[in-house]
């Protein structure tokens, strides 16, 4: 579900977060990431006791925002009415 009118601009939100808003999951979030569709400050983070280093990606309201406005328009009816006819 498309939780965009909660989005705060200048807010981070993290990768589990982002996926609830754009009510997908953890793994496409950043899989959108890597591919470079969805821009994200990306640090390591400190490790448990096995000196394992964790990624720790955050996505700021603005660019959830973009993304969604770039990627996910509203179909015109006609589209829309294409889509339901194939279904």
């Amino acid at each position: 579900m498309l939780l965009l009118g909660h989005v705060i601009p200048e807010k981070w939100y993290t990768v589990n977060e982002t996926g609830e808003i754009l009510g997908w999951k953890r793994d496409t979030i950043i899989r959108l990431i890597e591919s470079g569709y969805l821009q994200a400050m990306v640090k390591p983070r400190a490790g448990n006791r096995l000196c394992r280093e964790y990624l720790c990606r955050m996505i700021q309201g603005c660019e959830i925002i973009r993304f969604v406005k770039d990627n996910l328009s509203i179909p015109e009816p006609r589209q829309l009415r294409r889509r339901m006819r194939m279904m």
